[in-house]
């Protein structure tokens, strides 16, 4: 009987610790531009956020919400976690916890050296979310979503370009 407890605990043990195990890379600008540019089939939604950013916690669920309506549609979520590289863990642990679509990568360099490239009227705030389209064409969202709706209604009008 008291094997049986053990290994019963070493299980839960060991799928609580996997719902924690989301990989996340840790990539520089140039990996993150072209895991972006190089998504031809699909809408990419990216989403800059951080585990000490209050509304951008607040919004996970949205994307979560999304990914759910979406799951049959030609999207793709990509989440850049702007937290230190030694708190990737802790962002894995969010991602996990939010059970969001997608993929979620750790950007290794300061935002200062490349966030013009990706939009210069982008001061750095997060939230920050962009859309692109199939052709590579990118409409920017530098706010914080409301509702599920919201988003949702944007990803539909990125579908709706194709």
């Amino acid at each position: 009987m008291r094997q049986l407890i053990v290994f019963t605990l070493a299980i839960l043990v060991s799928t609580t610790f996997k719902v924690y195990s989301q990989e996340i890379r840790i990539v520089n600008y140039d990996q993150l531009d072209k895991l972006v540019s190089s998504t031809k089939d699909s809408v990419v939604v990216v989403n800059f956020w951080a585990t000490t950013c209050k509304p951008c916690l607040e919004e996970l669920p949205y994307f979560a919400e999304a990914g759910k309506v979406n799951k049959n549609e030609p999207v793709k979520f990509l989440f850049v976690s702007m937290d230190f590289t030694s708190k990737k863990e802790k962002a894995a642990e969010v991602f996990s916890k939010y059970n969001l679509p997608g993929k979620c990568v750790l950007l290794s360099e300061n935002p200062n050296n490349w966030i013009n490239k990706f939009n210069p009227q982008w001061g750095g705030d997060i939230p920050y979310t962009f859309l692109q389209d199939k052709k590579g064409n990118r409409t920017h969202y530098p706010k914080t979503f409301a509702t599920s709706e919201e988003l949702i209604n944007l990803i539909k009008k990125e579908l709706i370009k194709q």
